[in-house]
């Protein structure tokens, strides 16, 4: 079926249900109407005219040659949020969202975060520009073109890429994204939501210590909440971000036996970021690691890190390595060791995308590395999420300064591999493992070297391929996994080749002021403490969610 809009056409001037339609392919923008308005000298006939190409084109409602309208009042509204697929190849593809909404009788459009410099509808087609409005340039543009609903609701079409020098086209395909049809709440309940803070940032990650949560917010910093009374936070400390430009993705907790409390923050372009927190309402900067590299125009950039015993781990973006370090005093960190997957792949994307980023641009190189996104650590034992390379797990346990690898699992589809979390179920050693893209699932894999069984997909699970998965704790046989639009997912694993959904909550309201901009929006970060048995929510928009798990 075609694309087809609703018509708003002036009830005073023409029925909405009748049109004219000339000969050829015509685009009517609203300036038709208000030139309309200024017609004084025109006859009245002529501005029903305007008025009805106006209503007819520009609101893409089908017409026969009588000038009736071809079933308007069964027409599809595009209004909401769009999620896409685009493949360039199949090393080299991403996911975006398009929104669009209403602007008087026409749409305005939102990609990648960017307004759209135009956005077209006519019966059977939608296009959307982000060319810079202020170049001619024809191989300086961005263009987004969708054809058709298929029967399965599906968006199909290209998106062509021109970066000055050469034009690429990418195959696209896409879903509209609305709150799944079922209830808020399934097996958990909700004793308490805290986060309508003022200041930019997305609340990307959660973790709780001694009745305190740590909640890492993007470029608003760090932002400590006290859960002394569950039921009813309360906002403690802040620190913000150092540097313009500057983001926290990550944090991790530690307490020295001194009673001393560090908050461990991933930082874009300070490495690691180490608050001394032990007073909830004053953090204090300690430190950063690692150090500053001399090369011009570097910075050390941490996405994600671990901590297991006196070591943390990190995914040290600079160079998409893995750097280990003591600290068993925060305050004065020391390099291990470190590991690096020196595999090439054919592929012009050099990394995945941020929250409300624009794509990076299409490098002309030939190969691109692996990008070490997150990771899991257990008995010196790293599960290394290297993004295209899959996951690379890697001991480290007795000589930290020369990681040995253990074994990959990849090539099980579209691998970007994102985050794991390790658990055993009736004897067996498990991986929790998701992706992050347009298809994502999460899978069950085996993870112990001594199973005939060892680096295969036990199970998989998939809510919708439009949405993704994000960050997964396991604990025994249950795993949380942040799942964006599609809110907590509760996984019963205790049958790992059968997982079933135990247990869900809704974050995401759907389409509206607030919601809608990002393919990364949603249900982001978990923690869950197994003594209450409480679980903690990170949500890009509406910050921290405590759950009680039923």
């Amino acid at each position: 079926m075609p694309i087809r809009v609703t018509p708003i056409g002036d009830p005073d001037t023409i029925s909405p249900d009748r049109c004219v339609l000339p000969d050829g392919p015509v685009i009517v923008s609203s300036s038709l109407r208000r030139f309309g308005d200024r017609l004084d000298t025109v006859k009245h006939s002529m501005k029903r005219i305007a008025y009805t190409l106006f209503c007819c084109l520009s609101l893409a409602c089908n017409s026969d040659s009588s000038g009736q309208c071809d079933n308007c009042d069964a027409a599809f509204d595009l209004t909401g949020v769009w999620h896409l697929d685009i493949a360039f190849d199949p090393a080299s593809r991403f996911a975006a969202a398009l929104r669009l909404e209403r602007n008087g009788g026409s749409y305005r459009g939102h990609l990648f975060g960017e307004t759209a410099k135009q956005v077209v509808v006519d019966k059977d087609h939608l296009l959307v520009e982000l060319s810079p409005a202020d170049s001619d340039d024809p191989l300086s543009r961005r263009i987004l073109r969708l054809d058709q609903l298929d029967e399965n609701g599906a968006v199909n079409g290209t998106y062509e890429n021109c970066n000055g020098e050469e034009c690429f086209t990418a195959e696209v395909v896409g879903h509209k994204v609305e709150p799944l049809d079922e209830t808020v709440a399934a097996n958990v309940t909700l004793i308490a939501e805290y986060g309508q803070w003022t200041e930019s940032g997305i609340t990307v990650n959660v973790r709780v210590h001694k009745n305190m949560a740590y909640l890492a917010r993007y470029d608003d910093g760090l932002r400590i909440v006290d859960l002394t009374r569950p039921d009813r936070p309360t906002q403690r400390g802040h620190y913000p971000v150092d540097r313009r430009g500057e983001i926290y993705n990550d944090v991790k907790v530690v307490e020295r036996a001194d009673g001393t409390v560090y908050a461990l923050m991933a930082s874009s372009l300070a490495g690691v970021v180490v608050l001394d927190v032990s007073d909830p309402d004053a953090p204090r900067n300690v430190t950063s690691f690692p150090p500053k590299s001399a090369a011009p125009e570097s910075f050390p950039s941490v996405h994600t890190l671990f901590v297991e015993g006196d070591r943390a781990y990190l995914a040290y973006n600079f160079d998409n390595s893995l750097r280990i370090y003591n600290i068993a005093n925060p305050a004065a960190p020391t390099p291990l060791g470190s590991f690096l997957a020196t595999d090439r792949i054919a592929s012009r994307a050099t990394a995945p995308l941020g929250m409300n980023s624009a794509p990076h641009p299409l490098s002309r190189r030939p190969a691109a590395g692996g990008y070490l996104h997150d990771l899991y650590v257990e008995d010196g034992r790293a599960y290394l999420n290297y993004w295209n390379l899959g996951m690379i797990i890697v001991d480290t346990r007795d000589d930290p300064a020369n990681p040995t690898e253990v074994g990959r699992y990849r090539d099980y589809g579209q691998n970007t591999s994102h985050s794991n979390w390790v658990t055993r179920v009736s004897g067996r050693t498990l991986s929790v493992h998701g992706d992050e893209q347009y298809g994502a699932h999460v899978r069950i894999v085996d993870v112990a070297p001594e199973s005939p069984e060892f680096l295969s997909t036990v199970a998989g699970y998939q809510t919708r391929p439009e949405v993704s998965v994000h960050n997964i704790m396991a604990h025994g046989d249950r795993a949380f996994v942040t799942y964006y639009q599609d809110g907590l997912r509760i996984l019963d694993i205790s049958d790992p080749a059968n997982p079933t959904l135990a247990g869900h909550y809704h974050t995401w309201p759907g389409f509206g002021p607030r919601h809608g901009h990002s393919f990364f929006e949603g249900a982001i970060g978990v923690d869950f403490d197994p003594e209450s048995n409480t679980i903690y929510v990170a949500d890009t928009q509406r910050g921290l969610l405590v759950l009680s798990l039923d």
